[in-house]
């Protein structure tokens, strides 16, 4: 879904799911308060798209002007990786909730 505005005020949290700098781009520019950037490495609930790699994920914080956070096989381990790679911290869903 592509919104031309910011669909909540400001005084509510909107956080945007990103996949390329096109994406990151219309979020920064409709005032989104964070972004999830996906997928960083290899996903089994994604295992058709291309990982963007530590490197693709730097390229994006650098472009940046709210906070990311880092999305697709993290697991806590990788919370200084993500931070050295310009991420604010980590996201995931079965790194803590197996089902």
């Amino acid at each position: 879904m592509s919104l031309a505005h910011r669909p909540l005020a400001k005084d509510k949290w909107v956080g945007a799911s990103c996949h390329n700098a096109r994406e990151l781009a219309h979020a920064c520019r409709i005032g989104v308060d964070f972004v999830v950037v996906s997928p960083v490495l290899p996903t089994a609930s994604h295992a058709q798209a291309m990982p963007l790699g530590w490197e693709g994920l730097h390229a994006l914080t650098e472009q940046a002007s709210v906070p990311v956070y880092a999305l697709g096989g993290m697991d806590e381990s990788m919370l200084n990786q993500a931070w050295d790679h310009g991420a604010q911290g980590i996201a995931g869903i079965r790194a803590w909730w197996k089902s």
